[in-house]
This record gives structure tokens, C-alpha cells and sequence, in this order.
């Protein structure tokens, strides 16, 4: 059985109103925001949501041994590890729908599918199918 790549990362907080607003009068901060964008993935609105978020890691010194996409896979990989005595991973499941590296911040911008319809750590809720 091939091992799975985890690469140490984490979301970089956003506000909930992006940059419209201080960070005076908006102190609060979260990994990310669910998305309203329909997807064409099966379950979604139901059972699957999407949130779209920055993730940061150390590109530089992985670049040369792994491409991008292995990269955030195995950085996901990581973000789904349960730590030690906790029953359930600190975001659910995630799954990478669809990234892009923002040259000018040293981030991923990520699209990740996820199973709970309103996390904690995002912004908003998730899109419903009914």
C-alpha cells in the first residue's frame, strides 16, 4: 500500500468581508468561506459543499522533489489528520476540487469539497439542493 504524502501547512485566516472593512472593525477571523457556486459533483448541495481558502506552506523547499498538485494533496492530507486523542479531524473531510498558486502572496488558493454544511472554522454556510 503506497503511503500518503503530508506535507505540514495551514489556512491562512480571512476576514468575513475580505478587505472592504478594518481589521479593527472586523477582528474576527476564519479558514475560509463556503462558496454558492453549484458544482457538478455528485452529492453536492446534499451531502458534499465546496469552501474556497488560502492555504500556506512551504512551496520552496518542496518544489524541487514534488510538483504543485502533489504538494496540496499531501497538504490535505495533513489538514485531515486526526491529532492524537481527538475523534474527529479539526475541518472533516476535506478534498481538493481545484487550486492555483498566488504568485505574489507565496499562497494556494484553494477550492476544497467538504461534508459538513456549516463548519466552524468557514464563513458562511453551504449551498442546499432542495
Amino acid at each position: 500500500m503506497k503511503e500518503e504524502l503530508q506535507f505540514p501547512c495551514n489556512f491562512v485566516e480571512v476576514l468575513e468581508w475580505g478587505d472592504l472593512l478594518s481589521e479593527e472593525a472586523e477582528p474576527k477571523t476564519k479558514s475560509g468561506r463556503y462558496t454558492s457556486t453549484v458544482l457538478p459533483v455528485k452529492g453536492y448541495g446534499t451531502n458534499v459543499w465546496s469552501v474556497v481558502a488560502y492555504i500556506s506552506v512551504d512551496r520552496d523547499a518542496l518544489h524541487g522533489d514534488y510538483t504543485d498538485e502533489q504538494i496540496v494533496e499531501g497538504c490535505i492530507n495533513f489538514l485531515n489528520k486526526k491529532p492524537p486523542r481527538k475523534r474527529k479531524a479539526p475541518y472533516g473531510v476535506l478534498k481538493l476540487d481545484n487550486f492555483t498558486f498566488v504568485e505574489n502572496k507565496k499562497l494556494f488558493s484553494v477550492r476544497l469539497l467538504i461534508d459538513s454544511r456549516n463548519h466552524k472554522s468557514f464563513w458562511g454556510k453551504g449551498w442546499t439542493n432542495s
